[in-house]
């Protein structure tokens, strides 16, 4: 990605989830391949907890709260 990356949060050893600038989320699940994850608006994510592969709460710069259950295929506002 070109995008600034801002936090990054990794609950497994091989697992990372990362997220920055212009709605860019990305996650491993095996340490080496990375995959950007969709979202329906290009906010700036400053914050992400992740529980797991599949677990993560973001929050953007505005300070909304999103989490997903299902490796980002749905999202919830918190």
């Amino acid at each position: 990605v070109t995008t600034e990356l801002l936090a990054g949060s990794s609950p497994a050893e091989n697992v990372c989830w990362i997220v920055g600038r212009a709605g860019t989320i990305l996650r491993t699940t095996d340490g080496e391949h990375w995959e950007k994850i969709p979202f329906s608006a290009e906010k700036d994510w400053i914050s992400v907890v992740a529980r797991s592969a599949l677990a993560v709460t973001i929050t953007s710069r505005d300070s909304h709260r999103y989490s997903t259950t299902d490796g980002g295929r749905t999202w919830s506002r918190q």
